[in-house]
């Protein structure tokens, strides 16, 4: 358990789970994951930008903890993105308080096996990115998901003004309601009322 960090090391690796109480400042570094969780608990802020971030390189994801209703309900900003993108997440709870955990990668396919890729990739029309965010017990949440990308991670022919956030779930893509991207590089788009979440 750790109060506040300040990453200063273009390539800092983490080892182990760390808790976070306090702050992370990412000044002039990004955080490499691994295989590893990173917990920001409930008052735990974290600072970061375009080159200075989490990397999701492998399994491990950046874990909010207790979002919800009796405990936090305000947006909570996770400052993730691959080894070359920054892809943040933020996330909001106004269901049953628990813990949410998010990571990234770099391709955007057609199916999934749990959380590993299957079929074929998306070559056109979308973000090149999958956003893995999961909750830590099923059922309870009413939250707001909202994901954060560059022009450089979309595939040709996207079109940010007829923007969906997908949920692949059930072995098929639940893309949700249309709508217009925010932003002007990067840009960000929302999803309300996500009630259950799927690797």
């Amino acid at each position: 358990d750790i109060n506040n960090i300040d990453v200063l090391s273009p390539s800092s690796v983490l080892s182990g789970t760390i808790s976070l109480y306090t702050k992370i400042s990412f000044t002039t570094g990004r955080l490499f994951l691994n295989d590893n969780n990173f917990k920001l608990n409930i008052n735990a802020v974290a600072t970061a930008n375009s080159s200075n971030y989490f990397v999701t390189n492998g399994l491990g994801s950046v874990i909010a903890m207790a979002l919800g209703t009796g405990a936090n309900n305000q947006p909570k900003f996770l400052p993730i993105g691959t080894v070359g993108n920054y892809a943040p997440v933020t996330i909001t709870n106004i269901g049953d308080i628990d813990n949410f955990s998010a990571r990234v990668i770099n391709t955007l396919n057609q199916n999934y096996t749990a959380e590993t890729p299957s079929g074929l990739p998306f070559v056109t029309g979308a973000v090149n990115h999958t956003w893995f965010v999961n909750e830590a017990i099923a059922g309870g949440s009413n939250a707001t998901i909202n994901l954060q990308w560059n022009a450089a991670q979309e595939l040709p022919l996207f079109n940010r003004a007829q923007t969906y956030l997908g949920h692949y779930t059930g072995g098929a893509w639940d893309y949700g309601t249309l709508g217009t991207a925010m932003g002007a590089n990067p840009y960000s788009f929302s999803r309300t009322n996500i009630t259950s979440f799927s690797p």
